[in-house]
């Protein structure tokens, strides 16, 4: 499974190429500019998209290679960025908040048990050893429970 952490947002479609508008966490930003593919959060899925180039002109600009017209970049607009936390280096990792780091996009989901009824929202996902864990709020109650 890809471990990947939210690196930014895309914002506007930007010229007539099919150019994206993009706003980069500041403790990212370096390494993201090398990178060779950010993933877009979009109809509930990480999609990969492969970099065709990357520009800084005061604000940044990416320029993804399937995407060739403004129309299809204004899809991608607004729109959470990430990044394959193993393309990171070692020091970055070391200085990232461990509570950047996101599996699956499932924070903010109702998590609702069919056979009783009850219900709680998805809070956060965590990692334990050799399992990966939903941090559930229900009420005043705070539990977790293993996600397959």
């Amino acid at each position: 499974m890809i471990e990947i952490i939210k690196a930014g947002k895309t914002l506007k479609a930007h010229g007539l190429n099919g150019e994206l508008e993009i706003d980069l966490d500041p403790d990212l930003r370096q390494d993201i500019l090398k990178q060779k593919v950010l993933f877009i959060y979009h109809e509930g899925n990480h999609i990969p998209f492969f970099i065709e180039k990357i520009r800084d002109d005061g604000r940044f600009f990416v320029k993804f290679e399937d995407v060739q017209d403004p129309e299809y970049a204004k899809v991608l607009s607004h729109k959470d960025i990430f990044t394959d936390v193993a393309k990171l280096p070692k020091t970055t990792i070391k200085k990232m908040d461990v509570s950047k780091k996101e599996s699956a996009g499932l924070e903010g989901y109702l998590l609702i048990d069919q056979q009783s009824g009850n219900s709680g929202k998805i809070i956060s996902i965590q990692e334990f050893p050799g399992q990966w864990m939903a941090e559930i709020q229900s009420g005043l109650r705070t539990f977790h429970i293993p996600i397959h």
